[in-house]
């Protein structure tokens, strides 16, 4: 998966990258032995450069694709970016919520091009934002976006620098750790699992992201039994 064009799935849905993000759509499916895809996935990762969002978005249009109501929200409070993917505003979204129980997620919800995506940006700044992702609040938000919704994805930034992920990875039915190429060292990713596994979080696998083209398209025609 590559994030030199961020919104592949859409921009170019007959790539090698598109076809990446339909195989994980299809691992997820099956990835805790039964034929069904989790209602709420963190995506979170390891260190710079954080292709959470990117991941996040091009998974939630691949599912919207095949007939899935989507939410994909910004949990990243302190450095949002999917309203910018999407060509949103960030006006209002998660910490509106957060900071008032009088608003409902549906009022801040935003439809986006695809159908059957909608985006829950981040929204103006909350303090302390591990503390809010963690408060039973929280939660509350997470039964109505999840009652609203076939399934639920959650950007969040990554799991080592700061709390934040770990505040919400009990939270959500399971959990994707979003590594570089190039970039993800062995022991970083390990101690985030392990980070995670001490939050007692349901860990579904983990995505390389930024492949070099050559790598992927090698990859696909050994598959394909070509030379």
């Amino acid at each position: 998966m590559s994030a030199s064009a961020p919104l592949v799935t859409l921009t170019d849905p007959l790539s090698l990258a598109a076809e990446a993000y339909r195989t994980l759509r299809m691992n997820l499916q099956f990835a805790d032995g039964r034929d069904e895809f989790p209602r709420s996935v963190l995506l979170t990762s390891v260190g710079e450069p954080d292709h959470t969002a990117i991941t996040a978005a091009n998974l939630g249009i691949a599912l919207a694709q095949v007939g899935h109501h989507v939410i994909v929200v910004d949990a990243n409070l302190r450095g949002p970016s999917l309203h910018e993917l999407f060509g949103a505003e960030n006006d209002s979204g998660l910490g509106t919520l957060l900071t008032s129980d009088e608003i409902s997620p549906e009022s801040v919800l935003r439809p986006t091009t695809v159908d059957g995506l909608s985006l829950l940006a981040a929204g103006p700044a909350v303090e302390r934002p591990p503390d809010m992702l963690g408060s039973r609040r929280m939660d509350t938000i997470l039964e109505a976006l999840a009652s609203a919704a076939d399934i639920v994805l959650l950007a969040c930034p990554r799991v080592m620098a700061m709390t934040d992920a770990a505040a919400l990875a009990s939270k959500v039915e399971g959990v994707v750790l979003v590594t570089v190429s190039g970039k993800t060292h062995r022991d970083g990713a390990r101690a985030a699992i392990q980070r995670l596994r001490r939050m007692r979080a349901n860990i579904l696998g983990a995505v390389l992201t930024d492949v070099p083209r050559h790598y992927i398209e090698n990859q696909y025609s050994a598959d394909m039994g070509t030379s």
